[in-house]
Formats: structure tokens, sequence, C-alpha cells
């Protein structure tokens, strides 16, 4: 005999699942008018194919690593590795449809929903990695343009980064102490006491060796995605390829990546791209076609993938806002 108390449940799953499927429709309609798809069909051929394949293999473990350093980062068990991994993969692949970066909350929404993770661990650790992107792009940065830069001082290099390395340990320390005098972690307000918690998890995080693995394991990320855009720029642009051109290129290819935008960075990830080619004396049809390959390759295995889970899982958005009324 069927129990009538799960008919409600079963009934909102349902509707559930039939809403996502709705929005993925929505969302794959209305990128269509974001790419000039006759554009791309007159300039890719055989080699942009094959450089697809090829670099997703490099995708995908990047993909692994970034989600390991999310579980060390926010002192998960290897249990929460799967759900930590689907969640990266969602963030990633809604960004081609949600502008700003907004998806980055899925990282945190994800495995509060399937796991036993907490909102002020998933935000600490999103924190963190940001910071420690936010290094590796400023050394990229400091190498792809380098060479352009006629006064530019390595000294000035150095000690940027050493400075953000030693206020990450003890700027968190400071405010934690001020957020203990100021009695935040006994506050009302939800939002404070979350902000609280965070600050508890950082100021762990970057006390503890657990700081120099995650490191670590973002520079083998970064190192892993620059060989998959050297991978492809070797394969179609073979001939005149330089390791400062995959430099210049992969550092502008971050750059435009990390400026918030439209969904998926479209626009800024390709001009960027398109730019860094052309100062090198590429034309304009093999750059944009270089562009829209390397972007291509960053988001298509992730974005087919988050549709699938999104329409059958969902991003656990609904349960997280639940979970934190509760605190």
């Amino acid at each position: 005999m069927t129990n009538p108390q799960h008919t409600p449940d079963r009934t909102a799953n349902r509707n559930g699942r039939l809403y996502r499927i709705m929005l993925v429709l929505a969302l794959f309609l209305l990128s269509v008018f974001y790419v000039d798809w006759r554009t791309v069909a007159a300039q890719f051929d055989s080699a942009h194919l094959k450089a697809f394949v090829f670099a997703q293999p490099f995708q995908l473990l990047t993909l692994f690593l970034v989600s390991v350093r999310l579980l060390l980062l926010c002192g998960g068990s290897r249990h929460d590795l799967r759900n930590i991994l689907v969640g990266y993969i969602l963030s990633v692949g809604m960004n081609t449809f949600i502008p700003g970066r907004l998806s980055e909350i899925i990282k945190i929404s994800y495995p509060m929903k399937f796991g036993h993770l907490k909102a002020a661990q998933l935000t600490a650790a999103v924190i963190l990695e940001k910071y420690f992107d936010a290094i590796s792009l400023f050394l990229f940065i400091a190498l792809g343009f380098g060479a352009a830069w006629i006064s530019i001082n390595p000294t000035l290099i150095y000690t940027a980064t050493t400075v953000s390395i030693v206020a990450a340990v003890f700027l968190p320390k400071a405010v934690q102490s001020l957020a203990l005098r100021f009695g935040l972690q006994n506050s009302k307000n939800r939002l404070f006491r979350l902000g609280s918690d965070v600050l508890d998890s950082i100021a762990s995080v970057v006390t503890s060796l657990t700081f120099c693995y995650a490191a670590i394991i973002t520079a083998s990320s970064w190192l892993v995605s620059f060989a998959s855009i050297a991978l492809i720029l070797n394969i179609v642009l073979p001939s005149t390829m330089t390791l400062e051109t995959f430099l210049l290129v992969f550092s502008a290819m971050a750059l435009g990546r990390a400026i918030p935008g439209l969904p998926g960075s479209i626009g800024t990830f390709e001009a960027s791209i398109v730019f860094a080619l052309m100062s090198k004396g590429y034309a304009f049809p093999e750059s944009m076609a270089a562009a829209l390959l390397i972007h291509a390759s960053q988001i298509g295995i992730s974005t087919f993938l988050a549709l699938m889970i999104f329409t059958i899982e969902g991003a656990g958005l609904k349960p997280m806002l639940a979970r934190m009324r509760q605190r």
C-alpha cells in the first residue's frame, strides 16, 4: 500500500525535474544567440577537431585537481570527493549560461545537499581557492606579458607575491580576533555568525599544512591547463608557435576568463586570445578560430555533463537556503 505521506514529495520531485528540463532547454536556446555558428563552421577544420579531442583529458584532469584542492580546503573526507567533483562540474558548466560567475555558489550548495559539509567550511574553501588562483593568474600575467613591459621590475613581482602569501597567513587571524572581540559568533544575525565561522575555517587552514598542499595542487592544475592550451595551439598553428606565444595566449585567456561579464565569459574570453595572437602577427580569422576552439575545449565537456546532472539532480540551492535558515 502506498504511503500517502510520500505522494507530495514525489510530486514535488517530478515537478522540480520538469522545471529543470524546461530551464535547460531555454538556456540551450538562449546560448544560440551568443555564437555565430556560421562563422564557427567556416573556420573549423579537422585539425581543430583533433585539438579539441586531445585537450579533453587535460580538462578532466584539471577539474579533478581543483576538486581535490577544494576537498582539502573545506576539511572534507575522501567520501566527499564525488559530491565536490560533481558540484565543481555543475559550477563550471552552468557558468556557460549564468553571468557574473554567480554559479560559484553551486560549489557550496551541491556538496551541502548530498554530503555533510557545512556552508562555512565550503565558503571558506571557495574564498581560499580564489586567492590561490589570483596569485597564479598574477604570476602567469607577469610571465606572459613580461616581454612587452619595457620597464618591468622582477623585484616587484617577488615582493607582491611574498606580501600576498604573508597576508594570507596573518590577515585571517587578525580579522578573526576582531570578530571574537565584537562577539560575532554569538550574534543573532545569521550572516554575522556565518561570517565568523568562515573566518574560523580560513584561519584554521592557512596555519596548517593543508595550505601548502593546496598551493602545490594549484600549481599542478594551472600547469595542466597551460599544457592543454599549448597542445591546442601547437596542433592548429604548428609552424610558428613559441613558448613566449604560449605564455602570452594562456595569460590573456586566464585574464579574460577572470573578468565577470556575460555567461561563460563569452566575448572577453575570445577578445583576449584574439588580441594576443594578432599582436604576434596572426590574422584575425585564424585567431578567432583558435579562440573559439580554446573556449569550446574549456567549457564543452563540463557544460554537457552539467546539463545532465542539473536535469537529474538539481544544484542543491533550495536545500542550502533551507539549512542556512535553520542556523
